[in-house]
């Protein structure tokens, strides 16, 4: 078998300049957490990964409705390599 990355998601969070930012790694549940500020809303972000069931979990929560505002950008290594986000036809 080959392993190698199919690639890098990236995410981009246009005009952000957070404060209060925490980053942290719970080996006990095996999650990551990114927490700040930015203009009084507070967003938070997990990550995990699951072999079991083959995948990789980001889950983005600000605390105030409608101000999440991400680019997503694929890039990967592999010239065949594509993607489809999912509920797209």
């Amino acid at each position: 078998p080959c392993y190698q990355p199919l690639g890098d998601l990236l995410l981009e969070f246009p005009g952000h300049s957070p404060t209060d930012y925490l980053r942290e790694l719970c080996l006990d549940d095996a999650v990551c957490r990114v927490n700040y500020r930015h203009s009084g809303v507070e967003f938070h972000r997990e990550y995990f990964a699951s072999f079991p069931a083959q995948l990789i979990v980001c889950r983005l929560a600000p605390n105030r409705p409608g101000s999440l505002n991400i680019r997503l950008k694929f890039a990967s290594v592999h010239p065949t390599a594509r993607f489809r986000a999912a509920g797209d036809e």
